[in-house]
């Protein structure tokens, strides 16, 4: 991915941050300065962390300015000394920053806390013609992943490719393996799709309105009829963090740009284009 943009243009040096631990409740918030940099780290159901700001007399505004590696996962919320919520706005910021800001009382302090909310993964998969002589190690292959889904840590949906508008298998996300075992089991796999771009905006799309880190595991060959919703689709990665993990099932007459079309969807947001040699790889 790097090239000639990366040759002549320096990264912007990483702020100097204070490594932050031992913070994972209220009473240990840490105390945090104007203008300086903090770095830690949040999991879900596991791990959160708070933070103490004393504002100035003089102030009314609290702005604060997170950003993750490679992406931000953590939402944010503020209280006061009495625990009460203070409502926050948080949109975003310059290279990748999500600001949040409150209006507050000057000469009071508030705490800051960072959680990352469950997981949310579309499982996005061809049911095209081209890529029906992997249809039986694809269906092992889903049911293998949503058996493994951790219930609390990690929602999950299915996405067939779909010529009409795409349409999920479950209602709701799930994060229970029995439920999504049964969404496998029972989809009558009728569909025979190739569009491959309008099925990675349904899930781009869906995922916008969830919170956390998003990915999204796509399964195809990139045989696929979807031009048309190109410029839609990478309107839509820009705008949402999702990590698009991209599984190659070779076929096609043009491997080369079917290959280069899913390194470019992986590459958006930080995901993993792979391949794999045999069938039972995937």
């Amino acid at each position: 991915s790097a090239a000639m943009y990366e040759r002549m243009v320096a990264a912007p040096a990483a702020p100097n941050a204070e490594e932050v631990t031992g913070n994972g409740k209220r009473d240990d918030a840490k105390k945090i300065e104007s203008g300086k940099a903090y770095r830690g780290r949040v999991v879900v159901d596991e791990k959160e962390d708070w933070y103490r700001i004393e504002v100035p007399r003089d102030h009314n505004t609290l702005s604060v300015n997170l950003q993750g590696d490679p992406m931000l996962k953590a939402v944010a919320s503020l209280q006061d000394e009495s625990g009460k919520t203070i409502p926050v706005k948080t949109g975003p910021g310059p290279g990748g920053i999500t600001r949040v800001e409150a209006i507050v009382e000057g000469g009071n302090t508030y705490f800051l806390r960072l959680v990352e909310p469950p997981r949310s993964i579309a499982l996005d998969f061809d049911n095209s013609s081209s890529v029906r002589p992997y249809s039986p190690t694809l269906y092992r292959a889903l049911g293998r992943f949503v058996e493994a889904v951790q219930p609390r840590r990690e929602f999950v949906n299915l996405l067939p490719f779909q010529d009409r508008p795409p349409k999920f298998l479950l209602p709701d996300w799930s994060d229970q393996p029995y439920v999504l075992q049964g969404a496998v089991q029972n989809y009558s796999r009728v569909d025979a799709s190739s569009n491959a771009e309008l099925a990675l905006l349904a899930a781009t799309q869906e995922l916008e309105k969830r919170q956390g880190s998003k990915a999204i595991l796509l399964l195809t060959d990139a045989a696929s009829d979807g031009y048309g919703k190109t410029a839609e689709l990478w309107a839509a990665l820009s705008r949402v963090p999702a990590r698009v993990f991209a599984v190659e099932l070779h076929n096609g007459n043009y491997a080369q740009k079917q290959q280069q079309l899913m390194r470019d969807w992986a590459d958006a947001n930080d995901g993993h284009y792979s391949t794999f040699r045999t069938s039972e790889d995937i």
